[in-house]
């Protein structure tokens, strides 16, 4: 020790960086190594934890879009379905009054005339603002063989519908024949013994007929809604249909003018 006191200072600082590096050497294999794995390792730790999951926050978010997103789908297919059903119910009136219509023209084509021979005291025509009565000669389930027909078209206002009826007329009796005011189902089959063929064509919200007995007033809402010479039929009808329409509370109008063929 006296040694290292009296020994220069040149001499003296070799001997303590040795000191220094046998410390280094020592404390890399035991101190650092607790201090890498106490601190060290810790934060590395820490560095790689991994965080997994949503928020509550981006959960409400996308929740929140979901529902909107099926509002709008909801809606859109809502929309689509009812223009579906709109335009279906449409087409069915649609083709109920081209029906109508056409049956109508044919019948009044060949209805039956005083001055037809052998037809005289089978012709008929009596008209009213719902509905009308005529022997023609031409119907939609007749006999293949043909014949004259009593038909009565006739609107219940009650219930929205139109009643089509044919039976055939073999004698003047025949023509007596009237249906009754009200046809339930029991009284249809009953009707059906008599001779009676009858249709029912629902969803009506109202049907009128006018009469003109010649040229004049081209306006069929002014014409007559009666006709009362029972053997001398008008020389036209006038016929208006108007459809329900249970969906919007709309409602489709057909209007047809026919020209009676007389001799």
């Amino acid at each position: 020790m006296n040694d290292l006191r009296n020994a220069p200072a040149m001499e003296i600082l070799p001997n303590l960086q040795a000191c220094q590096a046998i410390h280094r050497t020592d404390t890399a294999g035991h101190g650092n190594s607790y201090y890498r794995g106490s601190r060290f390792h810790t934060g590395l730790k820490k560095g790689l934890v991994l965080q997994g999951g949503f928020t509550l926050l981006e959960l409400l978010i996308s929740i929140t879009l979901i529902s909107i997103i099926v509002v709008i789908l909801s809606l859109a297919l809502r929309t689509g379905i009812s223009a579906y059903t709109r335009a279906k119910g449409g087409n069915e009136q649609l083709v109920a009054a081209v029906a109508i219509e056409e049956l109508l023209t044919m019948q009044l084509r060949a209805i039956v005339d005083t001055k037809q021979p052998g037809l005289k005291d089978l012709s008929l025509f009596e008209g009213s603002g719902n509905g009308l009565l005529m022997t023609t000669t031409h119907v939609p389930m007749g006999s293949g063989l043909g014949g004259v027909f009593l038909v009565t078209y006739r609107f219940n206002p009650d219930s929205g519908e139109l009643i089509y009826a044919q039976r055939i007329v073999t004698t003047k009796d025949d023509l007596k024949a009237r249906l009754p005011d009200d046809i339930t189902e029991e009284g249809k089959a009953g009707l059906l013994e008599e001779g009676w063929d009858i249709s029912i064509i629902p969803g009506l919200k109202d049907v009128s007929f006018s009469y003109q007995g010649h040229a004049g007033d081209t306006d069929p809402s002014a014409w007559p809604r009666q006709w009362e010479r029972r053997s001398a039929p008008p020389s036209t009808v006038a016929l208006t249909l108007v459809f329900k329409d249970v969906d919007s509370g709309r409602s489709m109008t057909s209007r047809r003018i026919f020209h009676v063929s007389v001799s």
